[in-house]
């Protein structure tokens, strides 16, 4: 039996689908309903979202988000009968995924304008 790097990609995929559930939603409401219900907080809002933990936390929601959606993306591209070339796609999947989750730590440490 061939030695696979399969297992390196399910625990990023796992953990993105856990911090999904667990924290988009409350992500959605921290920031859509929360303004239009106090329209008054802006600059608390601002002041939190510049907090270093704050920040930490958006890398870790974002970073995993991506590498869940880079898995699950590559499986339904071969679900849809897509065959030849698959370390290509797995190479863009997850190179798009390294990459958004690079550029996702530059904005959180303000490396990036």
């Amino acid at each position: 039996m061939a030695r696979s790097n399969e297992p390196l990609w399910w625990g990023p995929f796992s953990a993105g689908m856990l911090i999904g559930a667990l924290c988009v939603p409350a992500l959605i409401v921290l920031t859509l309903l929360l303004p239009m219900l106090r329209p008054d907080s802006a600059e608390t809002f601002r002041l939190l979202i510049e907090h270093p933990l704050t920040r930490l936390f958006l890398f870790v929601v974002v970073a995993s988000s991506l590498f869940h959606w880079a898995h699950r993306f590559r499986y339904l591209l071969f679900d849809l009968g897509v065959r030849g070339g698959k370390p290509v796609i797995a190479v863009l999947c997850y190179g798009s995924a390294i990459t958004g989750t690079i550029v996702t730590g530059l904005l959180a440490l303000h490396l990036w304008p």
